[in-house]
């Protein structure tokens, strides 16, 4: 019984988070001299009108999707990652190389190349932020947003110099081949795939955590470096390793972006 109480609290929690959200706005769109109700009539119809605008939200969902588990799985081994943002870029960038140099493998081979290729940017830029973190006490939480902004600034200057399209006038990388676009899941709507390989990691984010010695070990270093590291956990490798499980999913993100869009 208290199990089930504990598990329905879970659920009520984030569902009355949204209740006074949406009555905070309300509240400031009143007191702003706006209308409310129109306002609310609006924001319904652009996201639940019909299947295909609903589509066009979970869409966007996706990368959120990918960040938000990028996040909480940082945070549950003690890493404060706050650049998912840079690393979800930075497996954009990889995506975008691998989809406009290998545009002759079929999709069925270059869908999974373009994620990996994300996974691993991602990882790797989440990497150095790590080590430091974990071998030399450097605030991860600074490196990570100082990451951030190395990532933007280095997007920038592939898409006016490597990755450019010489035939648009402004900035823009090439296209990537159509076989590595992201297919479908609901005819008629652009609902891709990235939705539910969002869903699929977030189950398997859980399994990772919860039901492994792995997960067990990321937990313990959450709760406590010192108690992990007298009970046997070697917490520095430990926190490396979650800070690039943590870079593979924003890089994972940053590909079904591109490969999604």
């Amino acid at each position: 019984m208290n199990k089930l109480k504990v598990k329905l609290q879970g659920f009520a929690k984030p569902i009355v988070a949204i209740l006074i959200s949406l009555v905070i706005c309300w509240l400031i769109l009143v007191i702003s001299g706006y209308d409310a109700p129109k306002a609310f009539a609006a924001l319904w119809n652009s996201g639940f009108k019909n299947i295909k605008s609903f589509g066009n939200v979970l869409n966007k969902t996706s990368p959120l999707l990918f960040t938000g588990m990028a996040v909480a799985f940082a945070f549950r081994g003690n890493v404060f990652n706050i650049g998912a943002e840079g690393q979800l870029l930075l497996g954009a960038a990889a995506a975008t190389w691998v989809g406009i140099t290998f545009t002759s493998l079929p999709g069925y081979l270059l869908i999974p190349l373009i994620l990996l290729s994300g996974a691993i940017a991602g990882a790797a830029w989440a990497f150095i932020p790590g080590y430091l973190k974990a071998k030399h006490e450097v605030s991860e939480v600074i490196t990570t947003i100082m990451f951030n902004y190395i990532a933007l600034q280095f997007i920038g200057f592939l898409v006016r110099g490597p990755f450019k399209d010489v035939t648009q006038a402004e900035p823009q990388s090439y296209k990537i081949a159509e076989s590595g676009f992201l297919p479908y899941l609901i005819p008629g709507t652009n609902l891709h795939l990235g939705f539910a390989l969002g869903v699929v990691f977030a189950v398997i984010i859980f399994i990772l955590l919860f039901k492994t010695y792995f997960g067990y070990e990321v937990r313990a270093v959450g709760f406590s470096p010192t108690a992990a590291r007298t009970g046997g956990i070697a917490v520095e490798k430990t926190m490396i390793t979650t800070m690039l499980i943590s870079g593979a999913l924003a890089g994972i993100g940053g590909a079904i972006e591109l490969a999604g869009t």
